[in-house]
């Protein structure tokens, strides 16, 4: 059977004016967004590359909860 793939947001290349580390991030919701980073701890093949985390979105001028 064939994967079905969900497009939950796009991802945008950034890069930290703290660090000058490239990370990802998009808008999941309206109050919720992504972001990627490459993990600082990876120490084997068997560790992931990049962790994934959800943060909240601070909500346009005029944007009601």
């Amino acid at each position: 059977m064939q994967d079905k793939l969900i497009k939950l947001c796009g991802l945008y290349r950034n890069v930290s004016q703290k660090t000058g580390k490239e990370y990802f991030t998009g808008n999941l919701t309206l109050f919720s967004k992504v972001l990627i980073f490459e993990n600082p701890e990876k120490q084997t093949d068997t560790d992931p590359t990049h962790i994934l985390y959800v943060a909240e979105r601070e909500p346009k001028t005029g944007a009601k909860h």
